[in-house]
Order: structure tokens, then C-alpha cells, then sequence
């Protein structure tokens, strides 16, 4: 608004001079010599009328591309809320089987700044009775190999539990957690099941396996119109940690009569780890899970009285200032009764992005809608958000005087950001008894997305982008810029974006074919270059590209294929992954 006014005043005064030079007897009005206050207040006043309606011009097309992403992408307008990784250990000798942590479980952090932050996993983790005691790392000139010692937490031997998936999750120094994944799922020789009984059983190297991509791992609420395959883009550059692990299946099969109370798995690699990735026991962790600082709560009552169009959504408590809207999840209204009824009246009022518009005008009924208003905070960083009522065809819709109550999903700002490891370890109602847990990462700050112009030029290069665009260097590039929010307030994080779009040195495509379930089709397979040198490991470009195998994967369609071979442009290594069907439906 500022920027505007000082425009419309500069134009106004250069316009003045023109004009006193063509009219010398109103000069003494207008030229910069000799200025009447009060004209001069005249074209103050008048600067900002003219910058307030330049303002409402420029802020119609975000208005309507707000709406559009809120349809096909609704977590592009969200802010990425502070996020750790979480352990949880069970406590001896209170749990005999497996159990899940479901996925939501709350957390609470320890009082900061006058208040508490809370959290809730991101993922189910299946915990065992069972704890890792001790991570040895040997290496020889040509091979390494990493052994794992676990202990049983209960009465009950290695053979009487149902091992099924073991997520082991690396941990610490992201050098050394990018190299462990690495050389798990690159450079396995041979994994072995031990006991001290003498039992050794040699598992398939298929045993090991990436995690982390599944939808039912997102880290943040998504709905079911969203494209799956910005979220793990998005996820890889804000929190690359929930990337750096492998599940571990077979045990069951190769425990299965043990009467041991202790068992080990020796990872043998065949090539030896790089002289200087330094390993330490917490390198490798169980039992653990993302953890996001979000929390549900009520926004302050809003009282509809006809007296505006817009109205405020903030939410409730003497907290505001370290409370911001995540999502709008839900906006109830209430009417006083009737004559001769006790009761209130409620109605529910649809996001105006929702597909109820085709039935309302079909059974010619005019539903009321709520559309949400989202703008820059004038005095913080972060977003201030507002409602407006409509129809289906966006006009402006008067309802009736009522309360409206609206529930919201939200986050506490910074104040995460000042937590330390260990600093969220209080149980809440949904925390189980049987579990200890704190944070074993400090919590990342908020990154918030661009909602100015250039949210416009991101949402036009996405409309023009499809799956055979993706397979040039250019898009891609543009893609990976787009999605990347940190990087626009994080001076490290930019220059290590930088260094990554850089690092694609090329991308080439060509058609093949092969046989799936006995029938031909045909796919795509690409070849991507990078230099090792532009990422912060080799582990680190690994897992680049097993993000964009994936993310290449759900933009292919279901009716093809896409096959990754990744090749370092100084070192000459080559990584390939397997030919993935596409999972983007045809209609």
C-alpha cells in the first residue's frame, strides 16, 4: 500500500509540472517552487483513494488463482509448520507383541516463552518389545560392514515375537545418515540374522528397502484433490530427515524357533564407507517417527450483522500472537430459533473450492459458501486470514444475522523454533503408557510460501507442465525451483538449491518397451547427470533421485512406465531403480 501511494503522489506531481508548463498562470499552484498546502493535501488525499483502487485491481487475479490452487493443491497456500523427528522407547517390561503409535498421536512440549508447543506424528510406527544396544562399524580394504546388537525388553525370546517390518532410521550428522542409506540400499553385499545360539540365516538383499513415500506417511494433512507428487518435493527440501530410512522384513521367517533373548543383524557392504563418515550408536535409531506442530482448536466467534463483507478469522485464546491459521477445516453457523421451536437452527457452509456448485444449480437451490481471504501479515512474518460468504457463482451472499462458529487446524509461529532435543517429552490423553519418547531433532522453523505475483507465474508454469514436459531439464529445473519455499528466506538453503539446479548437468529421454503381465507397453526411460560435487554427499544425490523417480512415477500414467538411471558426471557411477508403472490415472 505504501509502494502505491508514494507511485500515485510521484505521478501526481510530475503530471503538476507538465501541467504548470503548459498553464504558467496556474503554475504557482502546482510547480515545485511554490506549493499550496492545501492543493497539496488535495493530492495526498487523493494519491491514496487512487492507490487504494489500484490495490483492489492488482488483488483480484490473486483472488481467483487463490481459489484455482486451493482446488488442485491446497498445501501450496499453507505454510510448512516447525518439524522434528521423534523416538519412542518402550518402556521394559510392559509390552509383550508388537504395537502401533498411530499416526496423530499428540505430543507436548516443555513450557516455553510462557507456553507449550504441540505436535502429533506424521506416521504409524510399529514399536517391539525389543531395544538396539550396541552399533559396530569395521572396515577393511575393500568392504565394510555394519553390526547390530539388539536385546528383548520382555520375558519373551527372539522366536515368540512376529517380526514383521524393522524401520531403522539414520540418525545425526545428515552426511552420515545420507551415507548409511546409501550404501544400504546401493551397496549391500549380504545381510545376516544372528543369535547367540548359533542360528545365522542369510536374508534376500530385497530385505532392505526405502520408506518414507507412502501417502499414509505425508507429513502434512492433504486432501484428496492434491497432486502427491509436489508433496514429496516439498517434504524432501524442508525436512529431508524423514527420507534417511530402510525397512527390514524376513525377520519373522528367520527368527521363527529361537529361544534367544538376544539377536544381531551384520550388514555387509561391498565396498568399504568413505574414511570420513565417523559412526557413533546414535547413527542408527528405532522406533521413530516425524513429528509436525500442529494442533486443532477454535477460531474467536464470528458475529455475520450485514455491517461488511469480510470478516476476520483469528483464532482463540489469550495465545494469539503464537497461534497461525494452518487450515480453515470447518465453518458451522447458528441462527436464533424460530417462533415456537426451542432449539437453534445450523447449517454447514461448504468451501466455495468444493464440487458442490453442479448439484445446488441443478436442484436450483442457492447454498451459501464460504470463500477464505488470505493475505500477508502487515507487522510478522506469516499470513492473516478472512471470509467471505458467497453463492455458487461467486457474487456475494447476505446471510442471515447469525453466529458462526469455525474450527481450525494451527501452529505456534517461532516459538518451536526455540525448543532444544529432549524438550518434547510430555504425555498428553492419546500418548500411550507404555512408551517413553522425546524429540532426537530440533524443530525446523516455518517456511511459508510466496503468495504475491509471482504465486501466479508458479501457478501457470504448473498448468503448462505435464508428465512429457517434466522429462526436460528446463521444467524440471523450473519445478524444483517452485516448490522449493525455504530457499526463499534461507540464505544456506538457497545456496545449496542453487548448487543443486546447477548439479543437472543434463536429461535425456527415449521411448522403450516391455512386457508387464504378459502384454507390451511402452515407457519412458530417462537419464540424468549430476555432479556429485554440487550436493552434500554422495548419499544426498541418491536420494534426490529417489524422490524424483517417484515423484516422475505418480506423473506418469497408469497406462506406462517410467524407468531412472542416474549417472555422476565426475565419478562415472550409475544408479538405476526399476521401471515404476505410472499411478496418474487416464481421466
Amino acid at each position: 500500500m505504501a509502494s502505491l501511494f508514494h507511485d500515485e503522489l510521484s505521478y501526481l506531481r510530475e503530471s503538476g509540472k507538465e501541467f504548470s508548463r503548459l498553464n504558467p498562470k496556474l503554475s504557482k499552484y502546482l510547480s515545485e517552487s511554490s506549493t499550496d498546502p492545501d492543493v497539496e493535501r488535495l493530492l495526498e488525499g487523493f494519491a491514496f483513494l487512487t492507490s487504494r483502487v489500484r490495490e483492489k485491481i492488482e488483488d483480484d487475479l490473486p483472488e481467483l488463482t487463490h481459489s484455482l490452487v486451493q482446488l488442485l493443491w491446497p498445501n501450496f497456500l499453507r505454510p510448512f509448520p516447525p518439524t522434528c523427528l521423534m523416538q519412542f522407547r518402550p518402556v521394559r517390561g510392559t509390552i509383550t507383541e508388537a504395537h502401533v503409535i498411530p499416526r496423530g498421536m499428540a505430543m507436548r512440549a516443555r513450557p516455553i516463552e510462557g507456553g507449550s508447543c504441540d505436535f502429533r506424528t506424521t506416521a504409524d510406527c510399529l514399536v517391539y518389545p525389543v531395544e538396539l544396544t550396541d552399533v559396530a562399524h569395521t572396515r577393511t580394504q575393500d568392504r565394510s560392514q555394519l553390526a547390530l546388537s539388539f536385546a528383548m525388553l520382555s520375558e519373551r525370546t527372539v522366536g515368540s515375537v512376529n517380526f514383521s517390518d524393522l524401520r531403522l532410521w539414520f540418525t545425526g550428522d545428515a552426511i552420515v545418515a545420507q551415507t548409511l542409506y546409501l550404501w544400504c540400499l546401493r551397496y549391500l553385499l549380504a545381510l545376516h540374522f544372528i543369535t547367540p545360539d548359533g542360528r545365522r540365516v542369510r536374508l534376500p538383499n530385497t530385505s532392505v528397502r526405502a520408506s518414507g513415500f507412502a501417502f499414509d506417511e505425508t507429513l502434512l494433512p492433504s486432501a484428496s484433490t492434491a497432486f502427491d507428487a509436489y508433496r514429496l518435493l516439498q517434504e524432501f527440501f524442508v525436512f529431508p530427515d524423514k527420507f534417511h530410512c530402510v525397512d527390514l522384513d524376513g525377520l519373522a521367517a528367520a527368527a521363527a524357533g529361537s529361544e534367544a533373548k538376544e539377536f544381531g543383524l551384520d550388514l555387509e557392504f561391498e565396498r568399504p564407507l568413505p574414511a570420513h563418515v565417523k559412526l557413533r550408536a546414535d547413527n542408527v535409531r528405532l522406533f521413530c517417527s516425524p513429528a509436525v506442530n500442529l494442533f486443532e482448536t477454535d477460531a474467536e466467534p464470528i458475529a455475520v450483522d450485514h455491517r461488511k463483507v469480510q470478516y476476520r478469522v483469528k483464532p482463540s485464546g489469550n495465545d494469539y500472537a503464537a497461534c497461525e491459521i494452518f487450515s480453515i477445516d470447518n465453518v458451522v453457523g447458528f441462527r436464533a430459533p424460530e417462533k415456537d421451536r426451542g432449539f437453534q437452527i445450523e447449517r454447514a457452509y461448504p468451501a466455495f473450492e468444493s464440487f458442490h456448485h453442479e448439484l445446488e444449480m441443478a436442484s436450483r437451490r442457492e447454498q451459501v459458501y464460504y470463500r477464505q481471504r488470505l493475505t500477508a501479515a502487515a507487522n510478522e512474518a506469516g499470513f492473516e486470514h478472512a471470509i467471505t460468504f458467497v453463492l455458487h457463482d461467486g457474487e456475494q451472499a447476505v446471510p442471515a444475522e447469525e453466529a458462526v462458529s469455525i474450527r481450525l487446524t494451527c501452529f505456534n509461529r517461532t516459538r518451536a523454533v526455540e525448543l532444544a532435543i529432549g524438550d518434547i517429552d510430555l504425555a498428553t490423553d492419546s500418548s500411550p503408557s507404555f512408551i517413553e519418547f522425546s524429540n532426537i531433532t530440533r524443530p525446523t522453523a516455518p517456511v511459508y510460501p510466496p503468495i504475491d505475483g509471482a504465486l501466479n507465474w508458479n501457478l501457470i508454469s504448473n498448468l503448462s507442465l505435464n508428465y512429457m514436459s517434466l522429462l526436460d531439464k528446463d521444467a524440471l529445473g523450473v519445478i524444483l525451483q517452485i516448490y522449493d519455499y525455504r530457499s526463499l528466506t534461507d540464505r544456506q538453503a538457497e545456496r545449496a538449491a542453487r548448487l543443486r539446479l546447477g548439479g543437472i548437468r543434463n536429461l535425456s529421454t527415449r521411448p522403450v518397451d516391455m512386457l508387464f503381465k504378459g502384454r507390451p507397453i511402452r515407457g519412458i526411460r530417462s537419464i540424468l547427470t549430476l555432479d556429485e560435487t554440487c550436493f552434500q554427499s554422495e548419499g544426498e544425490m541418491y536420494l534426490f533421485g529417489s524422490i524424483l523417480k517417484e515423484f516422475i512415477a505418480i506423473s506418469t500414467t497408469t497406462n506406462s512406465f517410467h524407468e531412472l538411471e542416474l549417472r555422476g558426471d565426475n565419478n562415472g557411477e550409475i544408479y538405476r531403480w526399476p521401471a515404476t508403472i505410472g499411478r496418474q490415472p487416464l481421466i
